[in-house]
């Protein structure tokens, strides 16, 4: 899964940054629930947005956006700084 989240410039809209990955998230959410998918996956997903979670939680975000690739089930995590802010986005 990969999402995009923008970092604001001023460091007091900052503190938003996990709500605005929450918004992007619930986007996403519903499909750990999908039956259609096998429980490897759905396991996955869940995994996925929960370290998403705690990872935009740290305080090294820089103005631009951030880009979260992650797929636990392969036990991939990356999240790269991106120097210009692209939209929110799964």
């Amino acid at each position: 899964m990969s999402v995009y989240v923008q970092v604001p410039i001023d460091p007091r809209d900052r503190a938003g940054l996990p709500g605005r990955l929450n918004s992007v998230l619930d986007q996403v959410e519903p499909m750990a629930e999908e039956r259609s998918l096998d429980r490897t996956a759905r396991l996955s997903l869940r995994a996925d947005t929960e370290r998403m979670r705690e990872e935009v939680r740290t305080e090294r975000w820089r103005p631009g956006s951030v880009g979260f690739f992650s797929c636990s089930a392969r036990d991939v995590f990356e999240a790269v700084q991106l120097p210009r802010a692209v939209r929110d986005r799964p």
